[in-house]
């Protein structure tokens, strides 16, 4: 708003293209940064979050090219390393595969479609849930075993869940149960089986 009351002010009948013609008969350095920082570059990571958002390739591919100037004229050649191999990489791909990564930014696992995650974040939730299986100094038989039997530690769990009745799958907004209550369930649930009972330690779940 800043940006534009400069010339509202002055223009009775101010107008989108008056005023980008009127932007570009200032010559105040500070105006000209500020303008190209709202309009260009932020409007870029605008159109970048909403082509994640909706599998967008060609919006992405836009507003990563728009950033291009800046890691070339701060002499920044990781990042132009990074643009360039990104490129290379994609093009080096089968045109299935190539589809598939371009078409698919971000999935959503729990079912709202409000709420995506990058492929990345996926990646990252497993990885997490596999380091939650191993020691604190893992050696390569460690990743190899917690890897190979993830699937069945994750059975493991909802199977447990299913029968203490806690729903770990939600449709609607995300809520977190009460911890008094939940903990309560659980030890009246494992008091009834006789789960932690030395004499009978045939009960499992």
């Amino acid at each position: 708003m800043e940006l534009l009351w400069p010339y509202v002010k002055n223009y009775s009948n101010p107008s989108v293209e008056g005023y980008l013609a009127w932007v570009k008969e200032q010559q105040d350095s500070i105006y000209q940064i500020k303008f190209e920082q709202t309009f260009i570059y932020l409007q870029a990571i605008i159109n970048y979050r909403k082509a994640i958002r909706t599998n967008n390739p060609f919006l992405k591919r836009a507003a990563k090219r728009t950033f291009s100037p800046i890691w070339s004229g701060r002499h920044h050649p990781i990042y132009c390393l990074i643009e360039v191999a990104d490129e290379v990489q994609l093009m080096q791909l089968y045109p299935k595969v190539y589809d598939i990564v371009e078409n698919n930014s971000v999935i959503y696992r729990s079912g709202i479609c409000n709420q995506h995650q990058g492929l990345d974040a996926i990646i990252e939730e497993i990885n997490k849930n596999l380091e939650a299986l191993i020691p604190p100094v893992p050696q390569y038989h460690h990743w190899k075993i917690a890897a190979r039997n993830c699937k069945k530690f994750v059975k493991l769990r909802n199977n447990l869940f299913k029968i203490i009745g806690y729903n770990n799958q939600s449709s609607g907004p995300r809520t977190r149960p009460e911890a008094t209550i939940e903990c309560q369930r659980f030890q009246a649930l494992l008091r009834g089986l006789e789960f932690v009972n030395p004499v009978d330690s045939k009960m499992t779940v």
